[in-house]
């Protein structure tokens, strides 16, 4: 009896930790895909795009960088992103045909060592994506896993007064977030698992 009781545990339990952790892994997605979606279209919002090709030709440092309400937009950008939580990289890049062209970069090593239109070659695993961006289109959140990491990443189109796509915000959700609440899920479900077994082995000691 007791060793039908442990075989029936560990199977509901192998089939209850699959159903569970695919559950959290997708509820975990959608919230961080969510995330990376809202601070990509906040970025789009506050930058007028009018300006874009302006900054992204000036060749100039970004930190010291004095155009048209530059350091204002920038500041806001980078008070935002220390706000965000689960968004490891948020950005506005020109998309051309020879890679991304830095117009804004909250990321601290790119505002102390970065240059406005500095070239960002493009991944081997963003390159199907080009022809899409480069048209201006709106895409679905990204998942990627490339030289700069495993990311969730949502890609929001910024527009100029005569509604011509010139820049594209990103955010990127780091999947190291999502990879830590699977596995501190996991470990819950263990634990519950190895309660249930040492109840269930006490119960068939106290019946032997």
């Amino acid at each position: 009896m007791t060793g039908l009781l442990l075989a029936a545990t560990v199977s509901m339990a192998v089939i209850m930790a699959f159903c569970g952790i695919s559950l959290y892994s997708r509820d975990l997605r959608e919230e961080y895909s969510e995330k990376a979606v809202q601070a990509a279209k906040f970025a789009a919002r506050v930058i007028d795009g009018d300006l874009v090709d302006t900054y992204a030709r000036s060749g100039e440092a970004i930190q010291s960088y004095q155009g048209e309400g530059y350091q204002e937009t920038n500041e806001l950008l980078c008070s935002y992103f220390e706000s965000l939580s689960g968004i490891q990289y948020l950005y506005v890049y020109q998309i051309r045909e020879d890679g991304c062209h830095v117009v804004f970069d909250t990321d601290p090593e790119v505002q102390e060592n970065g240059t406005l239109g500095e070239l960002v070659p493009f991944d081997e695993s963003f390159l199907p994506y080009v022809p899409t961006l480069l048209k201006g289109e709106r895409m679905d959140v990204l998942e990627n896993d490339d030289t700069y990491g495993f990311f969730l990443t949502a890609y929001e189109p910024v527009y100029d007064s005569r509604g011509r796509c010139v820049a594209y915000a990103g955010a990127d959700a780091s999947m190291v977030y999502l990879e830590g609440y699977i596995r501190d899920f996991i470990w819950q479900v263990l634990l519950v698992f190895l309660g249930f077994l040492v109840l269930i082995v006490e119960i068939g000691r106290a019946h032997v």
